[in-house]
């Protein structure tokens, strides 16, 4: 019997920006601002989270080593430790990204608004904004997965320039005496 061949539709950077996309999110333009507070110390926020993602994206890619078969996290839970828990992470998973699915959309949206100032009037228009963009979502990925992917690779991109741009600048025009303390509320983990 021979192994089965994966059929491997997307590339390796239209993999990474989706991975990529998925732990920068969109939380990226707005948590700054509100971490702010915290200081210096919420960098040890960020890093710690990125190692914790890093390993993460490990412990993936060695279960998929360990299997010919596609299922992702259902298959790496029922193949060590049966039919229940793999349908309960499986289940679990895909409810975590159903559930962030609206609250992306409506985020895009609030980002629309700086474009389009009429929009933040109506809330109305904000809803029907937000289904709109998933629904054509959903119909580019039911249409194409290369084109989903090619979509992607491109809204990472977008989305990485403005960070890419924001350090560069501050790194050659910023003054280490604009930083805040470190710790100024005491917070601890």
């Amino acid at each position: 019997m021979s192994e089965r061949q994966h059929n491997k539709p997307l590339g390796f950077w239209t993999i990474w920006s989706l991975i990529a996309g998925i732990m920068i999110g969109s939380g990226i333009f707005l948590l700054p601002s509100e971490m702010a507070a915290l200081g210096m110390i919420s960098f040890a926020g960020w890093i710690f989270t990125c190692i914790g993602a890093l390993l993460l994206g490990i412990v993936f890619a060695r279960l998929a080593r360990r299997t010919q078969r596609s299922g992702g996290v259902y298959i790496y839970a029922h193949d060590s430790f049966g039919d229940f828990i793999g349908f309960v992470s499986g289940w679990a998973y895909w409810c975590g990204y159903w559930i962030s699915i609206p609250t992306l959309a409506t985020a895009f949206v609030g980002y629309l608004t700086v474009f389009f100032p009429g929009l933040d009037a109506q809330s109305d228009y904000k809803l029907y904004c937000a289904l709109a963009l998933i629904w054509v979502l959903i119909g580019l990925n039911m249409l194409t997965l290369k084109g989903a992917g090619r979509f992607q690779l491109v809204t990472m991109v977008l989305k990485l320039l403005p960070l890419i741009i924001v350090i560069a600048a501050g790194f050659f025009l910023g003054s280490s005496d604009n930083l805040p303390p470190y710790n100024p509320g005491n917070v601890g983990f």
